[in-house]
């Protein structure tokens, strides 16, 4: 039985989502008008230009040289794509019929612009969007609204573990607890029994512990991590016990026994082995930090209205 108490509960209510995570209600519009603007480009259509050529124009040219190897006709240019940029670079600010010497591979060369077509975005209309098939989706405004949900919740999707994590520590460093040493002591043990149990040594195994998130950790280091861990452990556990619902202790001796059946035949494993690796006290600690996490996710989600 745990002695560190819960003195005060840090309030909910009261946490502030970070700025980097919370909905910018900009970016997101900038997200619908590139969807827009990718719908209005698979309607893109060519006409012939008589203006001086520009960077995405596609351009038709004939090339004649002393070297034959070099003549062609009707050579097609999408200019600014750099596929062929040493006639690209040349044809911009030409004009059709216009005609150019240039020097390709050391090579005097005549290029003449034969073509030139300018691609022509249309505006997008509804009927467009009646293209698309989406359901209850016939009009440019209705677009707008089905893009920006869609965005939206794609975005709180990303978010909302990352908030939780960030609501789960301020839960834990908004709280007063009265921590025991005692149980402290009594985790440090359970710690140096589990390293017996691994073959090795306490401190070659609280080094490669905190290795998890450290970088060659010293011993005192990885000392202070792990009572760090252990205590934010004990601190979790208290959290999750305070949102009981029923107060009447919903993790108890009866559902261990009957969990830890489960798992023992999953891994096909005798039970009481099992229990070495995974005490009643253990079972307890997991159980409630994860009802702890799972009451923080959920009003996460509540918060940043995320639909399931």
């Amino acid at each position: 039985m745990l002695k560190s108490k819960l003195l005060n509960r840090y309030d909910f209510s009261t946490f502030i989502i970070p700025e980097e995570l919370s909905i910018q209600h900009e970016k997101i519009e900038s997200q619908v008008e590139d969807a827009i603007s990718f719908v209005a480009k698979k309607h893109v259509v060519l006409i012939e230009s008589s203006d001086p050529i520009v960077s995405g124009d596609i351009v038709t040219v004939d090339i004649e040289s002393d070297n034959t190897d070099l003549n062609k006709s009707n050579v097609q240019v999408s200019v600014g794509i750099g596929f062929n940029k040493r006639i690209e670079e040349h044809v911009v600010g030409m004009k059709i019929g216009e005609v150019k010497r240039i020097s390709i591979d050391g090579e005097e060369t005549t290029l003449k612009v034969v073509n030139a077509q300018r691609k022509i975005v249309p505006e997008v209309t509804d009927e467009f969007i009646e293209g698309l098939n989406i359901e209850h989706v016939h009009t440019i405004k209705e677009y707008k609204a089905h893009l920006y949900h869609d965005f939206s919740e794609q975005l709180k999707k990303q978010n909302v573990f990352k908030i939780a994590q960030a609501w789960i520590k301020a839960g834990i460093d908004g709280s007063e607890f009265d921590m025991s040493e005692e149980d402290i002591a009594h985790k440090l043990q359970n710690v140096r029994e589990h390293a017996a149990r691994e073959n090795s040594s306490y401190e070659d195994y609280i080094v490669k512990y905190a290795s998890v998130e450290l970088e060659n950790p010293s011993l005192e280091e990885s000392e202070a991590y792990v009572r760090k861990s252990l205590t934010r452990g004990i601190q979790e556990m208290l959290l999750g016990q305070s949102f009981d619902a029923t107060g009447a202790n919903e993790f108890n001796l009866e559902t261990y026994e009957k969990d830890i059946k489960e798992m023992a035949n999953k891994a096909d494993q005798p039970v009481e082995e099992l229990k070495k690796s995974y005490s009643f006290e253990d079972y307890l600690q997991q159980q409630y930090k994860m009802h702890y996490y799972n009451y923080v996710l959920n009003l996460c989600k509540k918060r940043i209205e995320l639909h399931d």
